[in-house]
């Protein structure tokens, strides 16, 4: 098994992905909509094999499972420990799905095995993205598709604009720069994506904007996963905050979130989804 041991390693095997541990069941909640979006236009079919990249605790995985019948395999993979220990318990009785920790940069499966990749927020974080691509690519059946969702410009996705706001108001530390490093919003450039699959061998290359809807929990549980998972969140982790700050932030995303839901019961979200063909 060979891993980068880079910024995003220890993010996803330390204590920084706890939150996704603990509030897994509300994040794939909220991204229902994100997931359908994902698989609209897949033509997986009974017996077929896919791949799952950045699987995380495997929602997308046992959805595609579902989809390729008792005969079809799910090979899921991700770098995070954490998160794979919680995929194995909530999916250890079925055949055929198999979470790997592999991290898709550095891992080269055996040439024309999955008719099928796809990955619902997981090719944002890869230091060499267009290794993570070559290794999709190479790994696809003549003809496989390559389908996966990332977030376009962080400005319009209130999931992430609201908790960052309240941080920059309240401590004047800055917005971090959104740029092609690994992050949520590293894929936000349409012509960049364009590029990495184009030298990674793909064609019809079809990138589709869309907006859509995350669904919302109770206020308290919203805040409490804004403070933890996120760009606000990142920004509260990488300075030291003290507690009353803390409070306060707390405090103006409540009033933030109870103004926004007097007028709609979600967040606006702001996505792409790609496909690809070898």
């Amino acid at each position: 098994m060979i891993l980068l041991k880079n910024k995003q390693y220890y993010y996803w095997n330390e204590k920084s992905v706890s939150p996704w541990i603990k509030y897994n069941n509300e994040m794939n909640y909220k991204f229902e909509n994100i997931s359908k979006i994902l698989f609209e236009n897949i033509s997986l079919k009974k017996n077929q094999s896919i791949l799952d990249i950045g699987c995380g605790a495997g929602q997308t995985s046992y959805t595609a499972k579902k989809k390729v019948g008792a005969n079809g395999t799910i090979t899921a993979v991700d770098i995070s420990a954490p998160l794979l220990n919680l995929f194995k318990k909530k999916y250890k009785n079925i055949k055929n799905l198999a979470c790997l920790r592999k991290d898709i940069q550095k891992t080269r499966f055996k040439e024309n095995i999955f008719d099928h990749a796809i990955s619902r927020f997981g090719v944002m974080f890869f230091e060499s993205p267009l290794c993570a691509f070559t290794n999709t690519y190479q790994a696809l059946k003549k003809d496989g598709s390559f389908t996966f969702v990332c977030w376009r410009n962080f400005r319009y996705n209130q999931f992430f604009t609201i908790p960052a706001y309240s941080v920059k108001k309240n401590t004047k530390i800055d917005l971090p720069e959104f740029n092609n490093a690994p992050g949520p919003f590293s894929l936000k450039d349409q012509s960049y994506i364009k590029k990495l699959l184009k030298q990674s061998g793909f064609r019809k290359i079809t990138i589709e904007n869309i907006i859509t809807k995350l669904k919302i929990s109770k206020i308290k549980t919203e805040i409490d996963i804004m403070m933890k998972i996120g760009v606000g969140a990142s920004m509260i982790r990488e300075h030291k905050i003290d507690n009353n700050t803390l409070d306060i932030i707390k405090r103006d995303i409540s009033n933030k979130l109870q103004k926004l839901f007097k007028n709609q019961n979600h967040y606006n979200a702001y996505i792409y989804r790609v496909t690809a063909i070898k």
